[in-house]
C-alpha cells in the first residue's frame, strides 16, 4: 500500500503529464493551422504612405535623389537638452520624492538653482501627479558664438489627481508651449530660463 505522499505525487504526476501533452497537442495543431491561414491572407502593404514617410523624413528631390538635410549638431543636442530637461521637471507625482529635480540639477546654470529648488512637491498620501510629453521642438533662436539659445517646445501633459474619497484617479490632458532659454559655460550648454506660455 502506498502512503498518502506517494498517492498525491503520482496523482500530480499524471495530471501534469495529461496538461503537458494537452498543451503540446494545441501548439502542434494550432501552428498548422496558421500555415495554412496565412498563405491565404497575405497583409497589403501601402507603399504610397511609406514613400511619403521617407521623403519627409530624409527628403528627395523630383527626381527621386536623396537630399541630405544639413543640420548643425550643437543646434541638435541644445533642442534636445531643451526636451530632456521640460519632460524631466515636468513629469512629477507627489510620491516620489522629488525625484524630478534630482534629474535635472545637472541640466541647470547656477541662477536656475534657487528656482529649481522652489518647484519641490510636497508629499502626500493623496495621489497628484503630471506626465509631460514633449510634441514638437523648434529653436527659436540660436547663437553658436555668443552661447544663448531659446527653445519652443509643445508639451501634452496628463494631469493625475485621486479623489480623496473613492480613491479614483482621474486623468485631465492639457496642451501648452513652455520657453526654454539655453546658455553655454565653458563646453557645456545648460538651461537658464523656463516660462510656460498661456
Amino acid at each position: 500500500m502506498l502512503s498518502l505522499r506517494q498517492r498525491i505525487f503520482i496523482i500530480v504526476g499524471i495530471i501534469a503529464a495529461i496538461t503537458i501533452v494537452v498543451v503540446l497537442f494545441i501548439f502542434v495543431f494550432k501552428d498548422s493551422d496558421n500555415k495554412d491561414t496565412d498563405s491565404i491572407t497575405t497583409p497589403v502593404i501601402d507603399v504610397q504612405t511609406i514613400a511619403d514617410t521617407v521623403n519627409e523624413n530624409i527628403g528627395n528631390d523630383t527626381n527621386g535623389n536623396i537630399i541630405k538635410k544639413n543640420i548643425n549638431p550643437e543646434e541638435n543636442y541644445v533642442k534636445q537638452l531643451a526636451r530632456i530637461f521640460v519632460e524631466r521637471l515636468s513629469t512629477y507625482s507627489n510620491q516620489n520624492d522629488n525625484k524630478h529635480i534630482d534629474e535635472v540639477v545637472d541640466m541647470i546654470a547656477p541662477s536656475m538653482e534657487v528656482w529649481i529648488n522652489s518647484h519641490k512637491v510636497e508629499q502626500s498620501r493623496v495621489y497628484e501627479g503630471v506626465t509631460t510629453r514633449v510634441l514638437s521642438n523648434s529653436l527659436e533662436e540660436y547663437n553658436g558664438v555668443e552661447g544663448k539659445a531659446r527653445a519652443l517646445l509643445g508639451v501634452e501633459q496628463v494631469v493625475s489627481s485621486q479623489d480623496e474619497n473613492t480613491g479614483l484617479v482621474l486623468d485631465k490632458l492639457i496642451q501648452k508651449e513652455v520657453r526654454v532659454d539655453l546658455i553655454r559655460q565653458g563646453k557645456e550648454w545648460k538651461v537658464s530660463g523656463l516660462w510656460w506660455q498661456e
